[in-house]
């Protein structure tokens, strides 16, 4: 029904009319729905070009079918492709909503995710970088944002660790643990398991490089941070 719609309304009024446009977004919605992603991104991407055409690419319809495209890649796991969509979404909502707006930070986050999930890491922490200096400029605060970069800071020093590429992961751990420390006793919350996890791992991570300084460095932070015991 859909497609034979299309058809008529591509013949009667044109490809790139607004009700040929709906009818393209129906469709593509259609697929979404029924996990038929691979059958829904020719028609994001027809309907993103549509109204790009009508309306130029920083058009509210125009964003709107880029987001849609740009999550659905993700699905697919499509990372690389995603990249750029969730890039133009991202500086339309900072641009019209401001850069701490709860839509730019979810918008910023999905875009985030999407580049780890690429293994774009370094893309990603200058981005990460970048926008929590803006967030210091503009005097808000980037708790969220630095917590996300906390987890994915996390997982890249393990990944750069169990390629033995020791020295970037403990660049790494050492980010994750300046982040935890910032954390700690925010909003009433505990990180000292999580202190104390991180400077574990520093501490085997400086054990591979037999530097027995930085592992006494680190068995001090990790004692700083133990439980402490009933009574005390």
């Amino acid at each position: 029904a859909y497609l034979k719609s299309i058809r008529i309304s591509e013949s009667v009024l044109s490809e790139n009319h607004d009700d040929t446009l709906l009818t393209i977004s129906d469709l593509s919605l259609f697929y979404m729905k029924q996990e038929a992603y691979e059958k829904a991104v020719p028609w994001l991407q027809r309907l993103r070009l549509g109204h790009e055409m009508n309306r130029g690419s920083d058009g509210e319809e125009t964003v709107q079918a880029a987001l849609g495209l740009a999550v659905t890649l993700a699905k697919l796991d499509r990372h690389d492709e995603a990249v750029e969509p969730f890039e133009v979404v991202y500086q339309f909502h900072k641009n019209k909503f401001g850069i701490g707006s709860k839509r730019s930070i979810e918008t910023f986050l999905k875009m985030a995710k999407n580049l780890y999930d690429a293994k774009r890491s370094q893309e990603l922490f200058e981005i990460y970088d970048t926008i929590l200096e803006e967030f210091k400029q503009a005097n808000l605060s980037g708790t969220r944002i630095e917590w996300t970069t906390l987890r994915f800071r996390s997982r890249r020093a393990r990944e750069l660790i169990t390629l033995g590429q020791v020295d970037e992961g403990i660049n790494e751990l050492t980010k994750v643990f300046e982040l935890q420390e910032r954390f700690e006793g925010i909003d009433g919350r505990d990180f000292r398991k999580l202190l104390r996890s991180t400077a574990g791992r520093l501490i085997k991570a400086y054990q591979k490089r037999d530097d027995e300084a930085m592992v006494e460095r680190w068995k001090a932070a990790y004692d700083q941070y133990r439980e402490p015991k009933p009574g005390k």
